[in-house]
C-alpha cells in the first residue's frame, strides 16, 4: 500500500480533462478519460488512494507502507554505519513493522530515503544549474565548453568502467535476489564503451584518459558502492537508486549541448548510454530489489541513511566543482 510524500500536491484545470501531479523534483502531467473522471476523483476524494499512487510507482511522488511482519519471508542483518544529520528517528517511526519490536520494514525506508534524497538534490543550486551554465559557456567560448565536456564524461567513464566491480560483491552472500543482481550487472556492461565513444569523438582516446583527472568525489562515490555491496543490503538498494537516479527527459542533457557543438557526433555515446538506462527503466532498480529484503534492523536503516547523505553530498561537490569549473572560464 503506497502513502503519498507529503510534498505531492495535484492540479486540475478548469474543465476535470487532465491534472498534474507536482513534487519538487518531478512534475507529471496526465490526460484523463471522461470514462474515468469519476473513477480518478472517487479516488481523490479523501487524498491520494493507495490505488491512484499505485498506478504512478514509477514516479518518486509515494513511499510503501510499513508492512506486517508475515509479510516477510526472511529477516536481514546488517552493521552500523555511523551517524546522519537527516531525519532518522523520523524515517525509523515511519517504517517500523506493527508489532515487531526492533524490525522495521526496508521497502519503506527506502521510499522515505530517496524522499530526502530528492529534497537535498533539487534543492541544491548547482544540480539545478550547471546545465544552463553550461549551455552559456557553449555559446560564449566553445572551446572552453568542449574542455568541461571532456572533464565531465572522463567522471561517467570512471563510473561505467568501475561498475561491475562495485556491484559483484552484492551477487555474493547477499539476502538480495542473485538473479536480479546479475541481471542488472549485465546490463550495464559495455555503457564504458559508449561513453568512451564520446570521448573519442572530443578528442580523448583510451590511451589518454590518465591525462584527464578523475575528482577525488567520482572515485569515492565507487569506493561507496562497493562498501555497500559488500556489507549493507539496504544501502546499496538505495546508492543504486541514487546512481540510477529518476530523469524523465527524452535525451542527456550534456548529449543535448553536444548536439549543438562542432562535435555533434559526442552526443552519440553518451544519448545511446541514455536511452538503454531510461528504456531498461533503471530508475526503478533500487526498488526492485529492495522488495527482496526482510525485514531490518535500526542499525541497517541508520547506515543506509548515512551511506546515501554521503554519497548526495559526493554528488553536490561534483556538481559544485563543475559550475566553479564553467565560472571560471
Amino acid at each position: 500500500m503506497y502513502r503519498p510524500y507529503p510534498e505531492l500536491e495535484i492540479q486540475w484545470n478548469p474543465d476535470y480533462t487532465n491534472f498534474v501531479l507536482k513534487c519538487p523534483w518531478v512534475s507529471i502531467e496526465v490526460e484523463v478519460d471522461p470514462s474515468d473522471r469519476e473513477n480518478v476523483l472517487s479516488q481523490l476524494h479523501s487524498g491520494f488512494a493507495p490505488e491512484f499512487l499505485e498506478f504512478f510507482s514509477d514516479y518518486p511522488i509515494s513511499y510503501f507502507r510499513p508492512r506486517a511482519l508475515p509479510e516477510f519471508a526472511i529477516q536481514t542483518l546488517d552493521f552500523s554505519w555511523g551517524r546522519s544529520s537527516w531525519p532518522a528517528d523520523q524515517i525509523l517511526e515511519q517504517s517500523e513493522i506493527p508489532g515487531a519490536d526492533g524490525l522495521y520494514d526496508p521497502q519503506t525506508a527506502y521510499g522515505l530515503i530517496r524522499r530526502q534524497r530528492l529534497i537535498r538534490e533539487s534543492s541544491a543550486k548547482s544540480t539545478l544549474g550547471v546545465y544552463s551554465e553550461l549551455g552559456q559557456l557553449l555559446d560564449q567560448n566553445e572551446a572552453a565548453f568542449l574542455q568541461v565536456a571532456r572533464e565531465i564524461l572522463r567522471q561517467t567513464y570512471h563510473v561505467t568502467s568501475q561498475c561491475d566491480f562495485a556491484l559483484a560483491p552484492a551477487s555474493l552472500a547477499s539476502p538480495l535476489d542473485s538473479k536480479k543482481i546479475n541481471s542488472y550487472r549485465r546490463s550495464e556492461l559495455g555503457h564504458d564503451r559508449l561513453v568512451l565513444r564520446s570521448l573519442n569523438e572530443l578528442g580523448v582516446r583510451k590511451s589518454q584518459l590518465s591525462e584527464v583527472m578523475i575528482l577525488p568525489e567520482t572515485a569515492r562515490s565507487m569506493e561507496l558502492l562497493r562498501e555497500a555491496a559488500q556489507h549493507h543490503p539496504l544501502a546499496f538498494c538505495c546508492l543504486v537508486g541514487l546512481f540510477e537516479g529518476e530523469s524523465f527527459s527524452k535525451s542527456d542533457p550534456l548529449a543535448d549541448l553536444l548536439a549543438r557543438s562542432s562535435r555533434p557526433k559526442a552526443a552519440e555515446g553518451i544519448q545511446k548510454h541514455f536511452e538503454i538506462n531510461r528504456d531498461g527503466n533503471h530508475a526503478q532498480i533500487g526498488e526492485s530489489f529492495v522488495k527482496d529484503l526482510g525485514p531490518v534492523s535500526e542499525e541497517a536503516i541508520r547506515s543506509a541513511i548515512f551511506m546515501t547523505e554521503e554519497a548526495v553530498a559526493l554528488g553536490v561537490a561534483l556538481n559544485d566543482h563543475f559550475v566553479r569549473k564553467v565560472r571560471s572560464c
